[in-house]
């Protein structure tokens, strides 16, 4: 969104928002690794898969940033823009075009290799081996879940 008000204004390329864009993307993976940090290793190993899904999309396109843009600017229309009010009525809609153009060809890439990276996930987090004491503790059951009865209800059945 802030990169397309900037286009708006004249002030950001497509040739830069494209980066821009893929850096954001890495960026948002922090907001799931701090919300996982809490929680079980499932969401743990959910957090990483979707680190590398972004990382590895990244560098799968920047080999091709080019043709890429390229193929933005010719879906979207407009061509190059060079000049501030081209910039201001073309760019902002390339930039969110490239973002759902990049997102819609990495899970068509990353479909077939989703119990692979699901294994990586599971191999850069393994699981814990349990302890005597543990393995007779609640596994379902979570402290926090009291604070909502219903929730702690289903939880208990």
């Amino acid at each position: 969104g802030v990169f397309i008000a900037l286009a708006f204004q004249g002030l950001l390329t497509l040739k830069a928002a494209i980066p821009l864009t893929f850096g954001a993307n890495i960026g948002t993976c922090v907001t799931a690794l701090l919300a996982s940090l809490g929680a079980n290793r499932e969401a743990k190993r959910a957090a990483m898969a979707h680190i590398l899904f972004n990382l590895l999309s990244t560098v799968i396109f920047f080999p091709f940033f080019a043709q890429y843009q390229n193929l933005v600017e010719h879906l979207s229309g407009g061509g190059h823009a060079q000049t501030l009010n081209e910039i201001a009525a073309v760019v902002p809609r390339q930039i969110a075009n490239a973002h759902s153009i990049a997102k819609i060809i990495a899970v068509i890439l990353f479909l077939p290799f989703t119990t692979s990276l699901a294994a990586l996930a599971k191999k850069i987090l393994p699981d814990r081996q349990e302890t005597e004491l543990e393995k007779y503790k609640p596994k379902y059951l979570d402290k926090n879940a009291l604070n909502i009865s219903s929730t702690a209800l289903y939880l208990s059945k």
